[in-house]
């Protein structure tokens, strides 16, 4: 008797300390911008699982947006427009990364996720900051006071390096659509949006993260399904 409550108790153990496991995840999206959670193992796994599905798709996707962009290119170079950009030579997309670390009790998952939530919300607020004052003022703003012959050089500077940042968020978005067709069920892929996360996401970002929370939840309703009528074309 005293052996059995004895195996009882070191199985209740195990399943305790299994429950106060939790996996602090450091989440890059395609575009290098982090996010950080707290996840017990079988969601990191599930994350894990969904990452290594997009990096062995990532290549094929990108070859196709590739070969789409230089038809493009070349027939309007032939067309004799010079304007169209050519597809960019530097990195801009790249598969999701994860980096993780096993935390064991529940002070040590909420100690680190404080610590690592300060960290990204402090880099995320200086990104934002970065992006609004290009926006307000390097961006088109800026290139519309260049009216003097001494400012061509400077404004054809800035007009390149707006178009070159158009072109590859442009391009990134068509990566993901061309991923989320590769991808089972059609998963969309999703980003980590920036915005100040004291003065909260402005409306433009607000409505990008409602259309992608609209996506997710569409992929998990086909998803459903399809395992749905998996089960019962089984059952038969």
């Amino acid at each position: 008797m005293l052996k059995h409550l004895t195996a009882l108790a070191l199985i209740c153990a195990a399943v305790l300390c299994r429950a106060q496991i939790q996996v602090g995840v450091q989440l890059f999206d395609m575009y290098g911008t982090e996010a950080v959670m707290l996840m017990d193992r079988d969601q990191f796994n599930e994350l894990r699982a969904e990452i290594t599905e997009e990096t062995r798709v990532f290549r094929k996707a990108f070859a196709n947006v590739k070969k789409q962009w230089d038809t493009q290119y070349k027939e309007a170079v032939k067309a004799g427009n010079r304007d169209f950009p050519k597809f960019p030579s530097k990195k801009f997309i790249e598969p999701r990364k994860i980096k993780s670390k096993t935390l064991t009790t529940e002070k040590a998952a909420n100690e680190w996720l404080t610590k690592q939530a300060a960290r990204v919300d402090a880099a995320m607020a200086a990104k934002a900051k970065q992006i609004e004052a290009y926006n307000k003022g390097a961006g088109g703003a800026i290139i519309s006071g260049y009216s003097g012959r001494d400012d061509k050089k400077a404004r054809r500077k800035a007009e390149k390096k707006e178009m070159e940042l158009a072109t590859m968020e442009h391009l990134g978005e068509m990566v993901e659509v061309e991923m989320a067709t590769l991808l089972k069920y059609n998963r969309p892929v999703p980003r980590n949006f920036v915005y100040d996360p004291v003065a909260g996401a402005s409306k433009q970002v607000s409505e990008l993260i409602a259309k992608q929370n609209e996506a997710l939840e569409a992929y998990r309703k086909r998803k459903a399904e399809a395992e749905a009528a998996l089960g019962e074309a089984g059952e038969e």
